[in-house]
């Protein structure tokens, strides 16, 4: 069991989330079975992969012509379904169908049906301010999904235009999307000391959103329906001053690494340059429009874990831009402790608990980052290697009728908002007086609808 940090009170029921995971607690079994139908129609499935998760066990299996797939002999436990496949659509997290949750006792089975929908698909051109076909542009497909506590721009899919400036993108769900056209990565160049500054602008074709607006806030969505092949979605490459951004890592001259230049606006991001520095050596990169960026700087291992990061959030207008150097953090050890209210301090604390800080929005986990770990049997736990970026602590694990009533970190109320790892010990108080609510989902003059998510909400959404 995931619990998030949130306080809820009002339940809400909704009988259509094709985002939301939702949860079936049963006494289950030692089986699972059932049957993926397309939609609309309800003709079998038939070839889809549908995957089990859990910590006794992790299978996979393809359904039949019928639609149909099985498990036997699983052990009791918590497990996610996921569902895999061609011919369908998936959706930004590249599934067919919302992970299904399921907690599985012994003697007992369990049947979890799927339903899956025909793959949408766009094309189109991408062309210069000339109307010339532009050959190897990077096409992206973005939707906009809500993930660990922030709006993002998720990527659903991605392709290249051919020689006359062609692309085609298949095995889209359907929904909204936002659809960018870019050019080639820019390289980032190392500047001799002393070195004379262009401070010029220059004029260079830029990426667009659909319709060739240069930026996110200007792009008009494109709305596919289940099986459709939209055509004729055609870009034009923006014709704009662009700058140069020029600054350097503050590491010794012993040092090297990665540099990537992102631009990012309300949840988007894309790259826009990549290269390595080495030591404190300046750094310049041109061709930027204007725009909001994020410059990230790291050093790794050879086995490619990170060993240091720092980033730096800047916006480039109608000038050239220089940095001041980019510090570098290490991983730092979050170290905390969960107590339970009222309770016997010799008693054992119970086992299984895991605090867990995890990304905020799409921010990824760094290889060599440990993002978690169990408290001991004191209730102290040590978390030894996250770096420093701000992160939503997610508790798992927890027994029946446990709920959280307390977490912080320095001065920050991680019940509401996120932490930052370095700025104090986290605590944690639990109370095991949890209240339940039950009852019973009815439709009037029509049959019972299945598989009805309930939330338990606040009052006023926040």
């Amino acid at each position: 069991m995931s619990i998030a940090l949130r306080t809820q009170f009002i339940v809400y029921i909704l009988s259509a989330l094709p985002f939301a995971a939702a949860q079936e607690v049963i006494s289950g079994a030692a089986s699972i079975q059932g049957t993926v139908t397309e939609v609309p129609g309800g003709a079998p499935a038939p070839g889809v992969s549908i995957r089990l998760h859990g910590r006794t066990a992790s299978k996979t299996a393809t359904t039949d012509v019928a639609g149909r797939y099985e498990w036997r002999n699983l052990q009791p436990g918590e497990y996610f379904i996921s569902t895999h496949g061609d011919g369908y659509g998936k959706n930004s997290s590249g599934l067919l169908a919302p992970v299904r949750y399921i907690r599985l006792a012994a003697g007992q089975s369990l049947t979890a049906d799927f339903e899956v929908k025909k793959e949408a698909g766009i094309s189109g051109h991408v062309l210069d301010d000339d109307r010339r076909p532009v050959p190897n542009a990077r096409i992206h497909v973005y939707a906009r999904v809500f993930v660990n506590g922030a709006v993002s721009f998720g990527l659903c899919g991605s392709a290249r235009t051919n020689d006359i400036g062609e692309y085609n993108i298949s095995g889209l769900a359907d929904g909204r999307y936002y659809v960018s056209a870019g050019v080639k990565l820019l390289q980032f160049q190392k500047r001799p000391a002393g070195a004379k500054r262009d401070t010029k602008s220059k004029v260079a074709d830029v990426g667009v959103f659909y319709p060739s607006e240069p930026s996110v806030i200007s792009a008009a969505p494109i709305d596919l329906s289940a099986g459709e092949q939209r055509q004729g979605l055609d870009l034009m490459l923006a014709r704009l001053e662009t700058y140069c951004v020029a600054g350097s890592v503050a590491t010794d001259r012993a040092s090297s690494g990665g540099l990537s230049l992102v631009a990012s606006h309300n949840g988007w991001s894309s790259y826009v340059a990549n290269s390595k520095f080495a030591g404190n050596d300046e750094f310049e990169v041109c061709g930027i429009p204007p725009g909001l960026y994020r410059l990230e700087a790291s050093t790794g291992s050879g086995d490619g874990s990170y060993l240091s990061l720092g980033q730096m959030e800047f916006a480039v207008g109608e000038r050239n831009v220089s940095l001041d150097p980019i510090p570098l953090a290490s991983g730092v050890k979050v170290r905390g402790k969960a107590t339970i209210e009222g309770a016997d301090p010799r008693e054992l604390f119970p086992r299984g608990i895991y605090i867990a800080l995890d990304p905020r929005g799409m921010q990824p986990r760094r290889m060599g980052e440990v993002l978690g770990a169990e408290a001991g049997a004191s209730g102290d736990f040590v978390i030894p290697n996250v770096f420093p970026e701000e992160r939503w602590v997610r508790i798992h694990g927890l027994p029946q009728g446990y709920y959280v009533k307390e977490a912080r970190m320095g001065a920050r109320d991680a019940k509401r908002e996120p932490v930052r790892p370095g700025t104090g010990e986290l605590t944690l108080v639990l109370a095991a007086d949890g209240a339940s609510v039950s009852g019973t989902v009815a439709a009037e003059d029509k049959a019972l609808p299945s598989e009805v998510i309930v939330v338990l909400a606040p009052p006023s959404l926040p």
